[in-house]
This record gives structure tokens, C-alpha cells and sequence, in this order.
């Protein structure tokens, strides 16, 4: 099986088009409900027919995270859960609400556009033969100051996709990775685009590069380690989180 930046088909590219370009003045309505994170200066609003997980779900989220990682800290790597509350019967959709610190304060756009570009193609490289994954061309959208890409994974459970959304902040990198059954992908994609734009920095907090170079992934030249600490540990988290903690969610919820 070849394993790389896929070159996306014709639906992949109108999908990660919809996904990025459509519902940007979408509103929730009156029944959204907002939630305020003082720490890390962002708010998220909660449309209706979605729920929070409960603390002990996400407990036991990180819990899986940390034990991936051959650790006992339980350390808190996502915030927070969201999922609809009517879920479909292919399987469990899910979204989890990460925070990574650090970032790209000091680059400029292209730096920034050339560095998540090679850190996606050697993450694909290095875990994509072991674990099937195939990972999307990055799109990033300058007025938002938001990177998009999505992650094809088989499993146990059935293939599953995946589109992350990563906030730009000038301390770190706010993501909401959206997870679904391959299957849902079509009628899911504009509702994690609405979940996305729901989703604001503090606007003295958004990260605004001061290259206006044009927008384009290059990786020729690019060392991925430099600078880039947050992207490499953000795709192997999204990836483990994949292979181990989908199928278990999606077993433990069945049994319930």
C-alpha cells in the first residue's frame, strides 16, 4: 500500500473545500450555549443537539492518551468532549477540544505553511505504513488564522475519518478534532464546520503572521523538528487516539 500526502480525488477535494470554505457565516441559533475558557482565551459555543461529555468521560479519554504514552501522570491533553446526541449507527461521533502550547509567534506565514506541511508528510511516513493512515494536503485559511486537514484510518470498528482544525494562537495552538464513521463523512463535514466556527480566540490572542505571502505547502528544504514541536505531537496523538481509543469508546458505549 503506498503511504504519503494523498492526492485527493475529486469528492476528497470537494468535501476539504466544504469543509474550509462553506457555513463561515453559519449561525447556531438561540439555543447555542457558550463556553468560556479564561486560561486559554477562547470561547466555544455548543449548538443544540450537541452535549459536553461528562468530566468522567474525558477522564477516561486522557487516561487512554496517557497510557499510549507509557506514562502515570495523568496529564490532561484534551479539554473537552463534544458529541451529537443522536449518534449514528455506523459507529461514535465524536469531537475533542485540545490545547498544545508553544506555536508559531515567531515565524512568518510561509515558514509556518512549509513547516505543518513537512511535519504532516513525515508523520504519514512514519506511522502511515504501520497504521493505514492516510493524511490530507493541509489547507489554511489566513483570515481565520486556522490550518485544516483530515486523516483516513482503518479500524477494527470500520474506517474511520477525521478532520482537525487547528486555531492559531501567539502561545500555542487551540485543535478540534472531529471524528466520524467513514460512512458519515458526507453529512457530518458541514456540521464540524460549523463546530469550527463556533470556536474563537481572544482576538488580541490570534496569531497574525506578518509574511502576506500567498498561501501554499511547501516542504522542500524543511527540517520538521525545527519549530515544530506542536504539529508532530498533535498528529501522533491524533493518530494513537485513533487506533486505540475509537474502537474502546466505541465497545465501552455499546455495553452500556
Amino acid at each position: 500500500m503506498k503511504i504519503g500526502i494523498l492526492a485527493p480525488d475529486a469528492l476528497r477535494s470537494l468535501l476539504l473545500a466544504a469543509v474550509v470554505a462553506l457555513f463561515l457565516t453559519e449561525s447556531f441559533g438561540q439555543d447555542s450555549r457558550e463556553i468560556r475558557d479564561v486560561e486559554r482565551h477562547y470561547t466555544i459555543e455548543i449548538p443544540a443537539g450537541w452535549t459536553r461529555l461528562a468530566d468522567e468521560e474525558i477522564e477516561r479519554v486522557n487516561r487512554v492518551w496517557t497510557n499510549s504514552q507509557g506514562a502515570t501522570d495523568g496529564a490532561e491533553k484534551y479539554l473537552m468532549g463534544l458529541v451529537p446526541d443522536v449518534q449514528p449507527d455506523a459507529g461514535r461521533v465524536l469531537v475533542l477540544v485540545e490545547w498544545e502550547s508553544g506555536g508559531y509567534a515567531s515565524m512568518k506565514r510561509s515558514e509556518i505553511e512549509r513547516i505543518v506541511g513537512s511535519n504532516i508528510e513525515a508523520v504519514s511516513r512514519g506511522l502511515g505504513a504501520a497504521a493505514g493512515a492516510e493524511l490530507s494536503d493541509p489547507s489554511f485559511d489566513w483570515v481565520r488564522s486556522r490550518i485544516t486537514f483530515m486523516t483516513s484510518l482503518p479500524s477494527p470498528a470500520g474506517p474511520v475519518e477525521a478532520i482537525t482544525y487547528g486555531l492559531l494562537a501567539i502561545d500555542g495552538v487551540l485543535w478540534l478534532h472531529c471524528y466520524t464513521p467513514a460512512s458519515e463523512i458526507g453529512s457530518m463535514g458541514p456540521t464540524f464546520a460549523m463546530l469550527a466556527n463556533g470556536v474563537r480566540l481572544d482576538p488580541a490572542y490570534v496569531l497574525k503572521p506578518v509574511d502576506d505571502a500567498p498561501s501554499g505547502v511547501g516542504t522542500a528544504g524543511t527540517n520538521p523538528a525545527q519549530g515544530g514541536g506542536v504539529m508532530p505531537l498533535v498528529l501522533i496523538g491524533l493518530l494513537i487516539f485513533l487506533v486505540i481509543g475509537w474502537v474502546m469508546m466505541r465497545k465501552q458505549s455499546s455495553g452500556a
